[in-house]
């Protein structure tokens, strides 16, 4: 079993062009939340810059509450998702891009499905795929094996169960190594692991039993991609923070009344505890 490695320091000449920049694909008509808080989580992990791709009919409400994000407009569906016709202006803002969180608040248009199946195989950048755009892949039939850069793959039992056929810590295993990538595998207890190393995640949380929490983790993973070498390290860093996270907030709010959103307000406080114990 693997140890949490420390986020390292940021450089006294940082600027926000070496801090990472992650392109967040999300968002429909019927789950904005979803890419509004994949985004914001992005920018609260410390990402350098943040680009915001999305249904465009959804640009008022996210040019209100995203302030610092950089908002890119997409062809969209009759239903208000994504379209694949999408592709190509994706691929051209990859270009300039790090990493990228794909499939918080997708939706199941058969548009947008194929879109996701078509990001997993090209998107040349290391990406996490989370919510619908894992579930994209299962009803594709995607082959898993096939992607263009370092996946991570954050699903709860009922999406590897359609991605693996079984939903399980030894199915999370097997699929992490056939498919080359990396699995978080959202539990009380999260595993991360690339089928050989792994990080068992000890500071789970019942706040986080609520919904719009793995889409904030999907984006806080996007963020610290870049900021260690190791995608697992950075998605089992990702995972101990977001949890430490819904920790501080219940014990803030109670377990019973936090949400996605408190999530953000606490992350500060889960980097800064982790700091304070690394010293």
């Amino acid at each position: 079993m693997s140890a949490l490695k420390r986020l390292p320091p940021r450089p006294a000449d940082a600027h926000k062009g070496t801090m990472g920049r992650v392109l967040v694909i999300a968002g429909s008509r019927s789950y904005q939340g979803a890419g509004a808080l994949c985004a914001a989580a992005a920018l609260r992990g410390g990402a350098g810059l943040v680009h915001f791709a999305f249904p465009a009919s959804l640009y008022d409400c996210y040019a209100a509450r995203l302030w610092e994000a950089i908002l890119h407009p997409m062809p969209e569906t009759a239903s208000g998702s994504l379209a694949r016709e999408a592709s190509a202006e994706l691929m051209e803002l990859a270009a300039g891009m790090d990493s990228a969180a794909v499939g918080p608040g997708f939706s199941l248009d058969p548009s947008t499905v194929e879109l996701a199946a078509e990001l997993y195989a090209s998107l040349p950048l290391k990406a996490v795929f989370d919510a619908d755009g894992l579930n994209a892949l299962a009803r594709l039939k995607v082959s898993l094996s096939e992607h263009a850069g370092p996946r991570v793959l954050t699903p709860h039992p009922g999406e590897l169960r359609r991605l693996a056929g079984e939903g399980g810590e030894d199915e999370a295993r097997e699929l992490a190594a056939s498919a080359g990538v990396i699995i978080v595998y959202k539990t009380h207890r999260p595993l991360v692991t690339d089928g050989g190393r792994e990080v068992r995640v000890e500071s789970g949380t019942p706040a986080l039993a609520t919904g719009g929490t793995g889409d904030v983790l999907t984006g806080l993973a996007a963020a610290l991609l870049n900021r260690l070498p190791d995608p697992l390290d950075a998605a089992a860093l990702a995972a101990h923070l977001h949890g430490r996270a819904g920790a501080l907030a219940g014990e803030a709010l109670t377990e019973e009344c936090v949400t996605a959103s408190d999530l953000l307000d606490y992350l500060p406080a889960a980097f800064m505890e982790m700091s304070d114990r690394e010293r």
